[in-house]
């Protein structure tokens, strides 16, 4: 029993990097409704599948200290490995071809893809120039 739940974490593990590199292609949007009360720096806080739930010191431990910067103009940056420029509006994010729809609520912005749910928490420390 032990080993299974093992390998279902780790499968967890690399799907949820599989879907962060796929967020990096993200796309499409114009930026355009962008709410000036959504800008801000975000990093992520947890990520679960299925019930497992990884928190952010877990996260950082296994190298995956990401953040979202949206800024007040409609652009930002996605940080997953490597920054990367995105337009942000009408709750979704873009870049490269893809777009990832979020939601906020209070300091908490949430992605849900399939069974993978990602949250990034607002922050106000100054966010890493890219």
């Amino acid at each position: 029993m032990k080993k299974l739940f093992g390998m279902k974490l780790s499968g967890f593990v690399w799907l949820l990097c599989g879907m962060i590199l796929l967020s990096m292609m993200l796309a499409g949007c114009t930026g355009k409704a962008a709410k000036s009360s959504d800008a801000g720096y975000y990093v992520l806080d947890s990520a679960s599948m299925e019930g497992a739930e990884l928190k952010k010191e877990e996260l950082e431990a296994i190298g995956m200290a990401y953040y979202i910067v949206f800024n007040d103009d409609g652009k930002g940056i996605a940080n997953f490995d490597e920054p990367t420029e995105i337009e942000w509006g009408d709750g979704k994010f873009s870049a490269d071809g893809e777009t990832i729809e979020y939601t906020i609520k209070g300091d908490i912005l949430t992605i849900e893809i399939e069974e993978y749910t990602i949250k990034f928490k607002r922050s106000n420390e100054t966010p890493p120039s890219a």
